[in-house]
């Protein structure tokens, strides 16, 4: 039991101060918290979007192109737009080749790619190779890969040609470099220790912010949050996750491509995410042990007089209970103390 009156003060005054003061923190780290992770859903989200919205009109220019070149399939006279639609096609930023293949036989050659650098589709020499369609449809987009012809890496987007009855005609494939699609997309400021990639249904990286993941199977790490990211895009279109902790080790984010079937995906460490309130907690703490310091100081400047005097006096009352009468006590002050001493020698 504290029997002090000096350490009575210290008790009753600081526990109620660092009880409120721990209660503040606490609520205020939790408010500031999900104030902050809020604010970056939503800012990540933006940035997702805006990634998939840039590589979405990148594939749908070229679509456009092809679905064109899907409605001359039942004009009379639609070999000259055709050649023209090719040739638009061939010039558009990022392609490598444009190659027309009729599987059906045709009245001239079979084969008509847009070689680079011509003005015409190579091999067809005139409109001869051109054959009506019923309908065209864009068939696939497929997964990047190295092109050995091209020196590089690229995916195609490929279109089928139909007769009335369905049977397949030809097939229009354009083959485009994948650096120049998804150029500009990974190097954008994502934010500091955030990193992202692209990936496909499966979840491989086609691209990664680091070369080194590139090819890397989403989740194959074990961490818990890539394992819930690849579920969740593979159900959902959009979405954030956040990892276990305070503050979460991982927060995701992801939104997938409406062109093509992959999902632009980005990671950041909780830590950087939550660092405001995390310097905030951190300066808190520290002006908090201040206060309570500068408190304890106060005490021992204000009260400990006021123990020292109630302790003197408290000793020469035990020294007149016995018979002893010293030298009276010096009076300091005017105040409560003082009149004590004052009552205590009369």
């Amino acid at each position: 039991m504290v029997k002090s009156l000096q350490h009575r003060l210290v008790l009753y005054l600081l526990v109620p101060v660092a009880v409120i003061l721990l209660g503040l923190a606490f609520f205020g780290f939790f408010s500031i918290r999900q104030h902050l992770l809020q604010a970056w859903e939503e800012s990540a989200l933006l940035k997702l979007e805006r990634a998939a919205d840039t590589i979405d009109r990148r594939l749908n220019r070229l679509k456009s192109w092809i679905e064109r070149f899907h409605a001359t399939g039942q004009n009379p006279n639609g070999s000259a737009i055709q050649e023209w639609l090719l040739q638009q096609l061939q010039e558009e930023e990022g392609v490598n080749r444009v190659t027309l293949t009729w599987t059906a036989d045709p009245p001239s050659a079979r084969s008509m790619p847009m070689m680079p650098g011509t003005d015409r589709p190579g091999g067809m020499g005139s409109r001869r190779g051109m054959m009506r369609f019923h309908r065209g449809r864009i068939a696939e987009v497929s997964p990047p890969h190295y092109d050995a012809q091209a020196g590089q890496e690229t995916l195609s987007l490929i279109s089928h040609l139909t007769d009335e009855t369905g049977r397949t005609l030809g097939t229009l494939e354009v083959v485009i470099r994948f650096d120049a699609l998804i150029a500009g997309i990974l190097t954008r400021g994502w934010g500091e220790g955030t990193v992202a990639g692209l990936v496909d249904d499966t979840g491989r990286y086609l691209a990664h912010t680091d070369p080194q993941q590139k090819g890397r199977q989403l989740g194959d790490t074990g961490d818990p949050v890539e394992k819930a990211t690849l579920a969740a895009l593979q159900t959902q279109r959009v979405g954030t996750l956040f990892g276990s902790g305070h503050p979460p080790k991982w927060v995701s984010g992801f939104y997938r491509l409406q062109a093509a079937p992959w999902t632009v995906v980005l990671f950041a460490p909780g830590q950087t995410v939550l660092a405001p309130i995390i310097r905030f907690l951190i300066s808190y703490v520290l002006i908090g042990l201040g206060g309570i310091g500068g408190i304890l100081l106060l005490i021992r400047l204000v009260v400990g007089p006021i123990v020292s005097s109630i302790r003197v006096l408290s000793q020469a009352a035990e020294q007149v209970a016995q018979g002893r009468y010293s030298v009276p006590l010096p009076v300091n002050s005017r105040d409560e103390i003082g009149q004590l001493i004052h009552s205590f020698h009369t």
